[in-house]
């Protein structure tokens, strides 16, 4: 095959296989080990080409293959594939065609991208697999019909080609999958390299002798985001598996893999084995997490008797579901899996059985609400917990509307993890350090009325996207958010819309700037307004509503939130189908029309790249929050303390870089405060929050001569630091690392910590202590060495009583002196300690704050005084209790009705006994502040230690946060760390 050549074949026509043993022989291939033959070896086949661009096989016509090969591996000369191409971009299969026999493969494609197919019919009953779609991405498959004998439908991923290559952004609907001995829809058993971004919708599949959704990772690989709805199965074995494995075939020597982020909606199954029970098998230390049933119906043969409820066999090697044994529920079995939710889900059996329905093993999380079980006739039970922590039933029965018979205790009280809190498509704005926030448009001085004219002025002045992309990268930032479409900047959109209703431009700004910055690395976030309210600002009309209403053919006003709505919405969706380089969206603030269409939801299924952001305001569904212009701390370049919003979620703060004026360019050039903006920029970094700074680019897109000159300035003052920003995050919260904030002597900073070596962690001094001694609680870690990042020279150091302390100090940095500290791992945490509350919120029980989850965390109910009790199993010594308070609350007074949730009085007991306290060991008061906070006590031993929170800091006027207090985690240090290697770096 050729690059550019589609071949067509017409109803009738039959391209057939030949029996002449005269086919290319296998390639040798020097990482056939990693994978089955068949994947190893690509010119033994009917049709091969690698390396091709543009290419398709269409048409109502039959290409069979004469391929009865079952077992074994094809002789030389022998073809045991139809189609097999590799590398490939742009393929299109299908419009009628017919793929038969291919002997091991109808069609195999291997690091392949945009690949299309629509009513591909695929016949492989008498041979093998339908289609392998391997290593590929961004992949639509529609009205497929594919009969095999083997896989049908397979996803996977191997080292065939001598690289992990991502696999992704795949959509298969309205499709039909039979598979006889096998797997009708699959991910595995091949799995390399990583899967994300998947949706299967609107599938029917009837046979599969192993899985029907089947899902392994084997070989390393994560497997996340994968959605599958309206699926209905008939007679197949094992109606949905997950498993986790440890074969490692892979070139690289990997580790073992995960799965999370499933999703199962609408499914309807009947299995046709009463041994392979729809089952979600983890391995220790690696389990299963993320997964939600809804309206999930299954019926399954039954008629086992009675027996063990332990845990079955496993081969770990084997992908099968054979290889796990018969499994003790008839229905459901879990092993190893966190976060599981059913919802309106059932299961049922044809003949009766005498095994439990459901049955969790070594789990947590695990919830069923509204959930019907037929209850078999001498079953022991009808749901298990085994080992499960956070197991819980609501609303649920058995198909008679009784009770469901419980084994096992239940903990509703335990939280579940939010299942989006992290999403792949947010990766790259986790590893961001922060963004250059752009507000350019019509009312940019001087002011424009005609879009025409402002379009040739920015023209005829030399807007170049590549200036922005520049700038950008002085400034060290990773992405950039263009505010054009603004409601204060008269409406503009910088793309040749087809949507009337405000000014857009004949030239592609917009598209201009994705290109540019994609070419070095960046990306755009187009920010998108829901606000009509200043469509006349200035006296000057900017929306059309007439023009607006003759596109849509109804009466709208533009004037109007709805009116407006629908006109965004519909902007929405141009820029989705005009921009795929696009890295999102960028709101201010919700419209309700955008919500009761569901747009949000929409924007992620067409567009899964895509984030998310929504200005000021914490949108569930969205990915991140923005905090704008927050003052009024001290010190008051400590952005952070304004901050709201817990981590792990993405947060940022938006700020203007020339501290005074407008957002936009409005002809003046104010000073930028050097030391206000890059402590912004570092103590959001501390905090892991990124930094969207703005600058007011003038009609022609240059910066004025100061917001010029800092970027300039940035550039190389940022340089010899960069590694204590970048691939970092914020110390002395959930990622660990030195205590942050407020030290001695008036000294104030953050800290960070590498995200790939928690032994390199770095303190950064925005404001130096008045003497030439730093001290920073050491949050147990073992110091090995510190030097001063920018000179690389040695720093004086000792480490005792939980702090280290730098002695020697001076010339310090006018900004941010930086100290890179080396570690060697915690010293003197205990752990296996069990943790309860006097008082908690439904969902966020005291064990929260001991479970080594930073996502869960115990709510006190707003119960004061309260407590939380550490049982440490036996007599231990006791020298301090650790505390990371949830950072969900601002950390000042920053008004009567926005202040700080966190602890302020409290008092320290010490028991033997649990029952006998006697007198505080310590009372103290906590200082508002956030980080990691330590409580230091005399050393004694005890089995019990129970902390005692007395008052809060939130003020009565604020009836959200007062008396309420939330904690992430909290420990109990035996000891304090000592330096590494005798206190010599």
């Amino acid at each position: 095959m050729k690059s550019h050549v589609t071949l067509s074949l017409d109803k009738g026509a039959t391209l057939q296989g030949s029996s002449a043993d005269a086919y290319d022989k296998a390639e040798s291939n020097p990482y056939d080990a990693y994978q089955d033959y068949g994947h190893s070896h690509f010119r033994d086949a009917m049709i091969h080409g690698d390396r091709l661009t543009d290419i398709g096989f269409v048409g109502q016509g039959v290409i069979d293959g004469m391929g009865n090969l079952i077992t074994g591996n094809p002789k030389s000369g022998e073809a045991d594939k139809i189609i097999s191409l590799t590398r490939c971009d742009g393929l299109t299969i299908g419009d009628g065609l017919t793929l038969r026999r291919g002997g091991h493969f109808a069609a195999l494609v291997n690091g392949c991208e945009n690949v299309t197919s629509d009513h591909l019919i695929i016949d492989t009953a008498s041979d093998r697999d339908g289609w392998n779609i391997i290593s590929t991405t961004n992949v639509t498959v529609t009205n497929a019909n594919i009969r095999a004998n083997d896989d049908a439908l397979v996803f996977k991923s191997d080292y065939a080609l001598g690289a992990k290559l991502p696999n992704g952004h795949v959509r298969v609907n309205d499709s039909f999958l039979s598979a006889r001995c096998c797997n009708a829809l699959m991910f595995g058993s091949e799995t390399c390299g990583d899967f994300s971004d998947y949706r299967f919708e609107n599938i029917r599949i009837d046979g599969a002798d192993k899985s029907g959704l089947g899902m392994v990772s084997m070989d390393g690989a994560k497997i996340s985001d994968v959605h599958y709805r309206d699926i209905t199965m008939t007679n197949v074995h094992s109606p949905i598996m997950q498993k986790i494995g440890t074969r490692k075939r892979c070139g690289n020597s990997p580790g073992v893999g995960s799965i999370s982020d499933i999703t199962y909606d609408d499914i309807t199954a009947t299995g046709s084995s009463p041994s392979f029970s729809p089952t979600l098998w983890g391995e220790t230390g690696h389990r299963i997490k993320g997964v939600t049933f809804n309206h999930v119906d299954i019926t399954v043969p039954g008629g086992n008797g009675t027996m063990s409820t332990g845990v079955p066999g496993n081969d770990p090697n084997d992908y099968n579901p054979k290889a796990i044994g018969t499994r003790p529920a008839y229905g459901w079995y879990l092993h190893n899996a966190d976060d599981i939710r059913f919802t309106d889900s059932s299961v049922k059996f044809a003949a009766d059985d005498g095994r439990p329905a459901f049955l969790a093993n070594a789990a947590d999380g695990i919830r069923l609400t509204r959930f019907t079980a037929q209850k078999g006739g001498g079953s022991p039970f009808d749901v298990g917990f085994q080992g499960v922590t956070g197991g819980c039933l609501t609303d649920s029965h058995n198909a008679s509307g009784g009770a469901l018979r419980v084994s096992g205790g239940q903990d509703c009280g335990t939280a579940v993890t939010p299942l989006d809190l992290e999403n792949p498509r947010q990766d790259f704005l986790r590893a961001s350090v922060g963004g250059l926030f752009l507000h350019w448009g019509l009312r940019t001085a001087p002011a424009h009325t005609s879009c025409t004219d402002w379009e040739n002025d920015v023209t005829n002045g030399g807007w170049n996207a590549d200036y922005w992309v520049k700038e950008a990268q002085k400034l060290h930032t990773q992405y950039l958010v263009l505010a054009s479409f603004h409601s204060r900047l008269g409406y503009a959109r910088t793309w040749p819309s087809k949507i009337p209703g405000s000014c857009s431009t004949k030239r592609d700004f917009l598209g201009e700037l994705v290109t540019a910055a994609k070419a070095k690395g960046l990306k755009v976030i187009l920010y998108m307004t829901n606000d009509p309210q200043w469509h006349d600002e200035g006296g000057h009309e900017w929306l059309d509503s007439a023009a607006y209403s003759a596109y849509k053919g109804k009466n709208v006003d533009l004037t109007t939130n709805d009116g407006f709505g629908q006109f965004s919405y519909d902007n929405f969706f141009e820029v989705m189908n005009r921009y795929p380089d696009l890295g999102g969206f960028w709101i201010d603030n919700d419209n309700a029309y955008w919500e009761s269409h569901d747009l949000y939801r929409q924007i992620y299924e067409k567009r899964p790249n895509y984030t998310l952001s929504n200005n000021n305001e914490d949108t569930p569904i969205m990915d991140m929050i923005s905090n704008e212009q927050k003052t009024g701390m001290s010190p008051g370049y400590d952005y952070p303390q304004a901050v709201y919003t817990a981590q792990p979620r993405l947060t940022e703060a938006d700020f203007k870089l020339p501290s005074t004026g407008a957002w936009w360019y409005g002809g003046t050039d104010p000073a930028v405060d050097k030391m206000l903006t890059l402590g912004r920029l570092v103590t959001n970094a501390g905090s892991s929050v990124k930094a969207l700074m703005a600058e007011t680019a003038q009609v022609n897109g240059k910066f004025p001569a100061n917001q010029a000159d800092f970027n300039n300035f940035a550039n190389s003052y940022l340089d010899p630091i960069w590694e204590s920003l970048h691939g970092t995050e914020g110390g002395g919260y959930l990622y660990g690392g030195l205590k942050p904030g407020f030290w001695n002597d008036g000294a104030h900073g953050v800290t960070t910590i590498s995200r790939t070596d928690p032994d390199r962690q770095y303190i950064h001094v925005l404001t130096p202590p008045s003497t030439s001694t730093l001290r920073v609680r050491d949050n147990g870690y073992r110091i090995a060495s510190v030097t001063n990042l920018r000179t690389g020279a040695a720093v004086s150091w000792s480490q005792s009583g939980g702090v280290l302390t730098l002695t020697g100090l001076g010339a310090w940095d006018p900004y941010d002196t930086v100290f890179k500290v080396t570690t060697a791992g915690r010293q003197g945490i205990l752990t296996g300690v069990k943790v309860s509350a006097s008082a908690s919120a439904s969902g966020h029980a005291g064990s929260a704050a001991g479970d080594g989850d930073y996502r869960t965390y115990w709510d006190n109910d707003k119960t004061l005084p309260v407590n939380l009790t550490f049982d440490l199993g036996s007599s231990k010594k006791v020298q301090y209790l650790g505390l990371n308070q949830r950072e969900d609350s601002v950390a000042y007074a920053r008004s009567d009705t926005e202040q700080s949730a966190r602890i302020k009085d409290y008092k320290v007991y010490l028991s033997a006994d649990g029952t006998t306290w006697g007198s505080p060991v310590k009372t103290g008061q906590l200082p508002s502040r956030r980080g990691i906070q330590g409580i230091d006590l005399t050393a004694a031993n005890a089995r019990y230690v129970r902390l005692e929170v007395t008052s809060t800091w939130a003020a009565s006027t604020d009836t959200t946060r007062y008396k309420r207090l939330r904690i992430d985690e909290a420990w109990i240090g035996t000891s304090y760390a000592t330096p590494a290697n005798g206190g010599q770096s």
